[in-house]
């Protein structure tokens, strides 16, 4: 029997591009990933989080507050909030994340057509072609089928269709995010909130931050079509060391010797954590139920390249 699919959130999917089915047609980047929690509180994967309302929080800073900023001005609603693509709609994760439906025309592209574009002689009425629009689109589901108009979706939180994203912007209630653009307490919280934490084992001591996430898809079953991706550990660094790429999480692999020796060399500390080896979730920093010892090196993570 074949085990469930697993993927590694930084690796698989923050920053690919995401594209159309069919015509591989590209239509966003993956800025930040959606979490839900199921019956047991285990989080797993909702929906793919893109736009500036997305990406600024996880940039941070100055740049990050900016994007923010500029966007929330053009942005209808009182309580703006990221575009998202529900995880059911993805159909293939690989060098590019492949999703079904299309894709509604977001707010600076509609007030740039309908603001400039179309006072130019000449333009006509500076509608899109139907696909960058969205009024072909009419998504009023959420994650696990039910109407949006006035339901509620598979997270338990509540939602609506405005025609911005696959299926309207997430909001809860009058939290809104503040001037750095972080969401209130009552929003879905999101993977770059976990990426980064220090983390801290059963006696107290920092076993170091998490770097990535590893999910398997055996969680809950979304719109009864395909398992989401529960979340099956942490990747955990003693030290900030910029992103992975995949060469120190076993010994598979096509990476040029050397460069698998010095990386595999750099991480010889970093550690995975299962979800079962996890206190809690909450707080500043991660706690885990056993001391750092207890903990598997990267390289136990895959099975070496047959020979």
């Amino acid at each position: 029997m074949t085990g469930a699919r697993r993927i590694h959130a930084q690796l698989h999917l923050l920053d690919r591009q995401v594209v159309r089915e069919g015509d591989g047609r590209p239509l966003c980047k993956v800025d930040d990933l959606e979490l839900g929690h199921d019956s047991e509180g285990r989080p797993h994967l909702t929906a793919i989080l893109y736009g500036p309302l997305a990406l600024g929080p996880r940039v941070g800073g100055v740049p990050g507050r900016l994007m923010v900023a500029a966007t929330s001005l053009l942005k209808p609603g009182e309580h703006p909030a990221p575009q998202r693509v529900p995880m059911v709609l993805v159909t293939e994760i690989g060098s590019a994340v492949t999703v079904a439906g299309r894709r509604a025309e977001p707010a600076l592209e509609r007030w740039t057509r309908e603001n400039i574009i179309a006072r130019i002689p000449g333009s006509g009425d500076g509608q899109g072609d139907g696909d960058e629009g969205g009024a072909e689109h009419d998504d009023r589901h959420g994650d696990d089928g039910r109407d949006r108009d006035g339901g509620r979706n598979g997270d338990g939180h509540g939602g609506d269709q405005d025609g911005d994203g696959w299926s309207g912007d997430r909001r809860s209630g009058d939290d809104q995010g503040g001037d750095d653009g972080q969401e209130g307490e009552g929003c879905p919280p999101r993977i770059s909130e976990l990426i980064g934490r220090p983390v801290v084992d059963s006696g107290g001591r920092r076993v170091g931050q998490v770097s990535d996430v590893r999910f398997s898809q055996d969680g809950p079953l979304l719109q009864e079509v395909r398992n989401a991706f529960r979340l099956d550990g942490l990747i955990v660094v003693p030290r900030h060391t910029g992103r992975l790429f995949g060469y120190e999480r076993g010994p598979g692999g096509r990476a040029p010797w050397l460069v698998r020796k010095v990386i595999r060399r750099l991480h010889r500390h970093s550690r995975f954590a299962t979800w079962y080896q996890i206190a809690t979730l909450d707080g500043e920093a991660v706690r885990l139920s056993v001391p750092a010892e207890d903990l598997s090196p990267l390289t136990e993570l895959y099975e070496p390249d047959p020979s």
